[in-house]
């Protein structure tokens, strides 16, 4: 992947914040995609869910790592502007008033279920160095 226009420090920067979003892709992109888990199982079986695949996620983040789908997560984690206010829609409809006010703060809710993951203090490091190897 190549950035074309950024300076050294702006690619520094990029690379941190993917890295970042990386070591918890699972909670990060269900921001975008994890509320239209909350019609199917509800709130504590949706947040466990996410938690379960964050904290596999973090054993093998560090054996993948791709820049293009950490972009591409961007992207996804964006839907939520859409996917939260419309199934919090469903759910006011629907008379399920603290589902849906849940529904509407998903974004919140999921930067906690980040928590669940392997700790590990190098990790971040590394993730970030060979993502900056990918794209230059």
């Amino acid at each position: 992947m190549k950035l074309k226009g950024f300076n050294e420090e702006e690619k520094q920067r990029y690379v941190q914040l993917r890295a970042m979003e990386w070591s918890s892709w699972p909670a990060f992109i269900s921001m975008g995609i994890g509320v239209l888990l909350l019609p199917f199982f509800g709130i504590l079986k949706s947040a466990l869910i996410i938690m379960a695949l964050n904290f596999i996620w973090s054993i093998f983040s560090i054996r993948f790592i791709s820049v293009k789908l950490a972009n591409i997560g961007i992207y996804v984690k964006k839907l939520m502007w859409v996917t939260c206010p419309a199934t919090a829609v469903y759910f006011f409809i629907n008379h399920q008033i603290v589902i849906g006010v849940v529904a509407l703060f998903w974004g919140v809710v999921c930067m906690f279920l980040q928590i669940a993951k392997v700790p590990r203090k190098a990790e971040l490091g590394q993730i970030a160095e060979i993502m900056y190897e990918q794209i230059d």
